[in-house]
This record gives C-alpha cells, sequence and structure tokens, in this order.
C-alpha cells in the first residue's frame, strides 16, 4: 500500500480526534496500568503474546518465525523473547507521547 503525503494530515487529524474522546481518568488508568508493565516489560509482554496465541490460534501463524515452534516452547523462543520486547518498548513510547 503505498501512502501518499496528502494523507497524513488526515491520519494525525484524526488521531487528535480520537485521543481527544479520551477522558482524564482513562488516561490516569492508562498510565498506572503501563508503569506498572514497564517494571518487567518483557515477562509482561511473553505473558499477554502467551495468552494471545493460546486464545487465537492462528495469530501466531502471522509470524513466520513462529510457526514451527510449539506452543510449550514459545517462552524459551528467542525471537518470540525480541518480538515481545519490541512490542513492550513500542507500547511503552506510544504511552510516553500519546498519553502523558
Amino acid at each position: 500500500m503505498n501512502c501518499k503525503c496528502s494523507e497524513v494530515p488526515l491520519a494525525e487529524t484524526y488521531i487528535d480526534e480520537q485521543l481527544s474522546r479520551i477522558s482524564e481518568a482513562t488516561r490516569q488508568i492508562v498510565r498506572t496500568t503501563f508503569d506498572e508493565m514497564a517494571k518487567d516489560a518483557v515477562r509482561n509482554g511473553l505473558f499477554i503474546f502467551t495468552s494471545l496465541f493460546a486464545r487465537h490460534l492462528r495469530y501466531k501463524q502471522i509470524w513466520p518465525q513462529l510457526r514451527t515452534v510449539s506452543y510449550s516452547h514459545l517462552m524459551s523462543s528467542h525471537y518470540f523473547q525480541r518480538h515481545a520486547a519490541t512490542h513492550m518498548s513500542v507500547s511503552a513510547q506510544i504511552d510516553f507521547y500519546v498519553l502523558r
């Protein structure tokens, strides 16, 4: 998919509109949750993705590197650990830049 530069302001406007709908109380809940999750981000990321993959079996098939890894070995997969760490890092950045 090609993104045209003229579409970016529309996306930013849409995001700003959606963010303005989040109440301060909800923002505080998200901040508190992310602060707690950040204390052990990788472990929490592993737990989140393991739970998602267990509930939604097709999700694991999205990542070619994980297709051959059994569910019992997910936690020890270096790729899975990196994926969880990256996801948690990005989530923390979204929390910091968007909701603070």
